[in-house]
């Protein structure tokens, strides 16, 4: 991709691995974001889908922008985003993951099984 005078911008991605400044365009698709910081921090094998959220707020932004660009979601230069990988499990999973204490000491919420998948399965 091409850097555009005045059309590029850098934004702040916070991962477990680190932070990154990832360069996209205004009007790049919010995927084409994920997809670059994906170089920096690859999905790890377990994962199922990626979460992408501003650093203050608990709203998935691939849930109503994915196909949209950075600039239609609200993303600017010097935006500070989390973007954090998930695994899908059926309620069976979470029953035995629960059973073998694998929550010990952590809250989690009681719907958490019967929560849809969200985010990009495929990033």
């Amino acid at each position: 991709w091409a850097s555009a005078s005045g059309n590029s911008m850098k934004v702040s991605v916070k991962c477990t691995s680190g932070t990154y400044e990832i360069e996209v365009q205004k009007d790049d698709l919010v995927s084409d974001l994920v997809m670059r910081a994906r170089e920096n921090h690859p999905r790890p094998s377990w994962a199922t889908g990626v979460q992408l959220k501003f650093e203050d707020q608990a709203e998935d932004i691939l849930d109503r922008f994915v196909d949209r660009t950075v600039q239609e979601a609200g993303i600017f230069t010097g935006c500070s985003l989390r973007m954090e990988y998930y695994k899908h499990v059926s309620p069976e999973e979470m029953t035995q993951m629960r059973r073998a204490g694998a929550f010990k000491g952590q809250l989690v919420p009681k719907d958490a099984e019967a929560r849809p998948m969200r985010g990009i399965a495929g990033l």
